[in-house]
């Protein structure tokens, strides 16, 4: 969406960092009012809450759903640079206002009644059930595409469909600030024909 993304200007206040892990990814923006970062997941109430991870569990998500989780964190620095991921797994894009706006709108439109609060984390109910076709990775897509980045949910149920179209979205970034530097290099000092 050209009204929302890309911004014109570069405010570090306005990102949001997308991780992605071997099989999750998670959102990252930065709290005006606390210096830090809000962390943003979703996953399952057996991988989350009850701490089931077995391959059998993971299984049943191919044919079942489950109910989803939020979980919810606020950390000094991004998850992806916490958990030492590669650099080419931590996606950061800058927004408009209108764009942070509507993305926090969207993963507090998704956030369901608190669960509890554990290990640095409060856990929430997700308004959706979790499943194959609606996984963590369209949680992240979803939140981005209403930020107007170009990101379908629908294309972003597994995770190499989502790093390709993050890296086609950090191009299209990269291209737009150039062209609009460009821009303004070419106009010149006032006065100067």
């Amino acid at each position: 969406d050209p009204g929302l993304w890309p911004p014109a200007v570069r405010d570090d206040a306005n990102v949001v960092y997308v991780s992605l892990g071997e099989i999750h990814s998670a959102i990252d923006i930065p709290d005006r009012d606390l210096g830090m970062f809000q962390e943003w997941h979703m996953g399952t109430r057996e991988w989350y809450l009850d701490r089931r991870r077995s391959w059998l569990d993971i299984v049943k998500m191919i044919f079942f759903t489950a109910d989803g989780v939020i979980r919810f964190g606020v950390f000094s620095s991004p998850y992806g640079e916490r958990q030492g991921f590669a650099p080419d797994r931590v996606f950061k894009f800058w927004l408009s206002n209108e764009g942070r706006k509507r993305l926090l709108a969207r993963l507090h439109r998704d956030r369901g009644e608190l669960i509890e609060r554990r290990d640095d984390f409060w856990y929430y109910t997700y308004r959706c059930k979790y499943h194959l076709l609606a996984n963590c990775n369209n949680f992240v897509g979803a939140a981005l595409q209403e930020a107007g980045l170009p990101i379908r949910e629908s294309l972003s149920v597994e995770l190499r469909p989502l790093a390709w179209q993050l890296r086609r979205c950090l191009r299209f970034q990269e291209e737009a600030w150039a062209r609009g530097l460009q821009a303004t290099e070419s106009v010149g000092p006032p006065g100067v024909e």
